[in-house]
């Protein structure tokens, strides 16, 4: 079994090896993942928090739009819980939620475990990811990135 280090901004890999490994927890679950690609998970309990939140981390334009949706709520989490994804796998750090971390979701991800695309745009360099959600237990969101 390999040691879990944290590099200088406080991110766990896995010492002397080149699989990645992702962590995430909310309330009484937790999720644990590795991988030989760049990737990052997140789960996230459903929460009136993320939807008040919402203009930290969607950008304006957007959120006038998703904020009128039926949906908005779910859509919310999933804006959040891919961001938070993103966020992980990245190496670089230093990330602003609505400026450099991009969805391309278009309504697309509406339907359960559909892959859309996502990216990192930073210093005029984008690293492009596949996204995807599943909903766990009624209650949470597991959300996953994985650099293409």
């Amino acid at each position: 079994f390999q040691q879990l280090e944290r590099n200088e901004r406080g991110k766990i890999y896995l010492k002397d090896t080149n699989t990645n490994i992702s962590i995430s927890h909310s309330e009484n679950m937790i999720a644990v993942a590795f991988s030989k690609k760049q990737f990052g998970i997140d789960i996230q309990k459903f929460t009136e928090k993320i939807p008040r939140l919402a203009l930290k981390f969607i950008p304006e334009k957007d959120l006038n739009i998703l904020q009128k949706q039926d949906s908005f709520f779910k859509t919310a989490h999933v804006h959040w819980g891919v961001k938070e994804a993103m966020f992980k796998a990245d190496n670089e750090g230093k990330l602003d939620y609505r400026k450099n971390l991009i969805l391309h979701w278009e309504g697309n991800y509406q339907v359960k475990g559909t892959n859309f695309d996502a990216r990192i745009s930073k210093n005029e360099i984008d690293t492009m990811y596949t996204a995807t959600y599943r909903e766990l237990l009624e209650d949470f969101l597991l959300c996953t990135v994985t650099k293409l």
